[in-house]
């Protein structure tokens, strides 16, 4: 049967030209490819729409008190020059680390890390700050590492950040780790201060 062709849409080459023609990993070598993340909570973790519309709530409200507005062009132009380049040996790749005051501490070697939702400060750098430890709040909410890694942390603390002349009130966290900075700015600090980080 396959010798006479009755079996052609099964067998031969006009088959297999016919699942070529359909297999969508069959991609031109120009074409782009494209990879979704996957990303979302547990069942158990997914938050009640009560409690979505409340932070959803909090947003517009801090939209508002910080005047955050879309920049059309044109309108504001952000640019760094020479003067920001000092003391800064060329060419490099080091992250952004500054120095600010904490609760009237001057603290160096803080990381401001884009990527980051969360405000950290290690034990040893709270410690030095002498600040009651009464004022740690309790959570239960673990610290999850780039690596998907559950970090148990102490707690909570609000701490007084003056940068740029700006004093915000920001809230910390106390990992039971000790990372190698003495603190790690997150992007929430970044979003109240409107602030742009410059890398180079």
């Amino acid at each position: 049967m396959i010798a006479k062709g009755d079996l052609a849409d099964y067998f031969g080459p006009k088959k297999q030209t016919r699942l070529m023609e359909v297999n969508p990993r069959k991609l031109e070598d120009n074409q782009v490819k494209v990879i979704h993340a996957i990303h979302g909570k547990s069942e158990k973790d997914q938050e009640s729409e009560e409690v979505y519309r409340s932070r959803l709530r909090a947003v517009h409200k801090l939209r508002k008190l910080s005047s955050v507005n879309t920049i059309t062009s044109g309108s504001i132009r952000i640019g760094f020059g020479d003067e920001n380049l000092s003391k800064v040996q060329l060419p490099h790749e080091d992250p952004l680390v500054i120095s600010f005051l904490v609760a009237n501490y001057m603290i160096r070697r803080v990381l401001v890390d884009p990527g980051n939702i969360t405000n950290i400060i290690t034990k040893a750098v709270f410690e030095q700050l002498k600040i009651l430890l009464s004022l740690i709040k309790a959570t239960s909410s673990p610290l999850m590492g780039f690596d998907g890694i559950k970090v148990d942390l102490i707690g909570i603390v609000d701490l007084s950040v003056i940068t740029a002349k700006r004093t915000l009130k920001e809230n910390f966290v106390l990992p039971k780790i000790h990372p190698s900075y003495n603190l790690i700015m997150g992007r929430g600090w970044i979003h109240q201060m409107n602030g742009v980080p410059f890398t180079l």
